[in-house]
């Protein structure tokens, strides 16, 4: 599958063609990419969609809004890529200098010894510290309740969640689902394992009655302040303009915490790298007595 900023370019490009009157068989031909005539464009760009955007464009495609639903798809790709470059930027500097803090201080051991010195000085701490980072994002992936208390990474990644499922039910409702099969497919693209089982849930949920808030508060640690927001935009008969503006207020909470965590996460990282910094350097002076 393209990058992301590819599939951006490639499917704003098409949205543009299309919109300005070419044929799917025409712009295929102008951005160079096979197409067999009569297959559904949903179909034709199936490899550079994930399920959660292909059937956003199923359902444009089906209501003859293909355009409006290659911006959609668009528009969330996104959203996704500026989640996770600011993602990067905030933890590039501090774990670089985690990096610094391990590699940098036995390099004497390097230049007054040998390799074999340098490399068992350095490797059973960069062993412990990817260790250390791989279960905490395989935890949190799993068990998302202990991974809301991690320092640093919980409040971050709670927000990152739930603004991805706001995101997600704009756009599923937007393209005119069944609310059943919105909640469901926004349940599974918030990131969030544990509601997936209730997003599968909600069609029944949905069949006996019940109200989209009342299905979002089965949600485990689902917001109850954004549970009022949407009971009382059912009541008022504007849900499809209150995801939107939720969507987005959500987005700017989970940047405010994704920047604020970076910052702290930086000035642990500094004092992490210095006290690990001091620890082998005093063990190498030890070495020399």
């Amino acid at each position: 599958m393209l990058s992301i900023p590819e599939r951006i370019r490639f499917l704003d490009e098409l949205a543009t063609l299309l919109d300005a009157g070419s044929t799917p068989v025409r712009a295929f031909q102008v951005l160079k990419t096979p197409y067999a005539p009569g297959t559904p464009v949903s179909k034709a760009c199936r490899d550079l969609l994930d399920p959660f955007h292909e059937r956003l464009l199923e359902a444009s495609d089906a209501s003859g809004a293909l355009e409006e639903g290659l911006k959609t798809v668009v528009e969330d790709l996104r959203f996704r890529l500026a989640i996770r470059r600011k993602i990067t930027q905030g933890l590039g500097y501090p774990v670089c200098l985690i990096y610094a803090g391990i590699l940098i201080p036995p390099v004497g051991a390097l230049i007054f010894e040998s390799t074999a010195t340098y490399a068992r000085a350095v490797l059973p701490s960069l062993l412990a510290a990817h260790l250390a980072a791989f279960l905490l994002w395989r935890f949190w992936a799993g068990m998302r309740r202990w991974g809301e208390a991690v320092p640093l990474l919980g409040i971050p990644l709670r927000r990152l969640a739930e603004a991805r499922l706001l995101q997600a039910m704009a756009l599923t409702v937007r393209a005119g689902l069944p609310m059943a099969e919105c909640l469901r497919l926004s349940a599974e693209a918030s990131g969030n394992r544990l509601w997936i089982p209730f997003g599968k849930a909600a069609g029944g949920r949905i069949a006996n009655g019940a109200k989209v808030h009342e299905v979002l508060r089965y949600f485990p640690s689902f917001p109850e302040d954004l549970v009022g927001q949407v009971e009382a935009s059912e009541e008022a008969g504007s849900l499809d303009g209150m995801f939107p503006r939720m969507a987005k207020a959500a987005r700017a909470e989970a940047d405010l915490a994704i920047e604020t965590s970076a910052a702290r996460f930086e000035v642990a990282a500094q004092w992490l790298a210095a006290a690990f910094a001091a620890l082998q350097i005093l063990g190498m002076a030890a070495k020399l007595r």
